[in-house]
């Protein structure tokens, strides 16, 4: 089970770094090249989802939303701190 978590918290790291977010895409989506894991039950199979693109697509418009707030609102902040200071 931890091994599990290590391993979703890295491709959750990856995807929200950029970190060749599009290669963990294509390893999880339906395409000929995805094969499933040697430990699977379905090693040999494809494995996958169409759900993968829609999925990973709005988690990196998530994540550039969330970090452009944050750096809008860090600035903002900053501003005006720096505004109500000098009077």
């Amino acid at each position: 089970m931890i091994v599990l978590l290590d391993e979703t918290l890295c491709v959750a790291g990856r995807s929200a770094t950029g970190e060749a977010w599009q290669e963990v895409m294509m390893a999880v989506s339906n395409h000929p090249t995805a094969a499933c894991d040697l430990h699977s039950d379905d090693y040999g199979k494809l494995c996958g989802s169409g759900f993968a693109f829609p999925y990973f697509i709005a988690f990196y418009v998530l994540c550039s939303f969330l970090v452009s707030s944050l750096s809008s609102f860090v600035t903002h902040k900053t501003v005006d701190f720096k505004s109500t200071k000098t009077h």
